[in-house]
């Protein structure tokens, strides 16, 4: 399992790519940028889990990730929570219709750096 994290963080930055591919096109489907950006932190943080060969259930609600498992190991996950919060309703939320306020390119670009930042904080944690 030691490995399989590699795999996460492919697939976390297959979604980031996503997300900066989308926002430079004329009419960015904002919903779908913050879709991929709230992935982009939930697969970090099962990348970390991973890394720490923590088994885990399957869910997409990253602020439960934090809670039950990163927390317990490691009190500073609580500095990327805010970042969590500004995520956490588009993993789902934003993938049907009515689930959700139309988003806009501020939102966008909230998740985007929200994103980065969990980001920048697993690579530290991981490295």
């Amino acid at each position: 399992m030691k490995n399989e994290y590699t795999e996460w963080i492919s697939k976390a930055e297959e979604d980031l790519v996503a997300c900066k591919a989308l926002m430079n096109i004329e009419t960015p489907p904002f919903s779908i940028i913050c879709y991929h950006a709230q992935q982009v932190a939930e697969k970090y943080i099962k990348a970390y889990l991973t890394f720490r060969e923590t088994e885990i259930r399957k869910t997409h609600d990253i602020i439960l990730l934090l809670d039950e498992y990163c927390i317990p190991i490691d009190n500073e996950f609580n500095n990327i929570k805010d970042d969590a919060f500004i995520l956490s309703d588009y993993s789902v939320n934003t993938r049907y219709p009515g689930d959700y306020f139309p988003l806009n390119h501020n939102d966008a670009n909230e998740a985007l750096d929200a994103a980065s930042k969990i980001k920048s904080f697993i690579i530290d944690k991981i490295s």
